[in-house]
């Protein structure tokens, strides 16, 4: 009778262990397959990244050249402002002799 109780008891451990190990075991494979998930992800973003950095450096290039351009503008229209003075000076002096 002592020996059978002892392979019950044994029978009952060994599932129960038997069944913490499948849990554990069922959690590492969750947690490794997350894993992969997310290093995919990032794979992903990264690829993302480096385009959207080309597409930055496009833009920035193009804000120069934009910014440039209205530089330059401006000037122009400095040169122009300082011309119309000059002429506005030369007609006020006229009109008042």
């Amino acid at each position: 009778k002592s020996y059978l109780s002892f392979i019950n008891m044994y029978k009952s451990l060994y599932t129960k262990k038997r069944e913490e190990i499948d849990i554990k075991a069922r959690n590492v494979s969750l947690g490794l397959s997350k894993i992969a998930k997310a290093s995919e992800d990032v794979n992903n973003m990264k690829k993302v990244l480096a385009v959207q950095k080309e597409e930055l450096k496009i833009a920035e290039a193009n804000t120069q050249d934009m910014l440039a351009k209205l530089e330059v503008g401006a000037k122009e229209a400095e040169i122009q402002k300082q011309q119309a003075q000059v002429i506005e000076t030369e007609c006020q002096e006229t009109a008042n002799i």
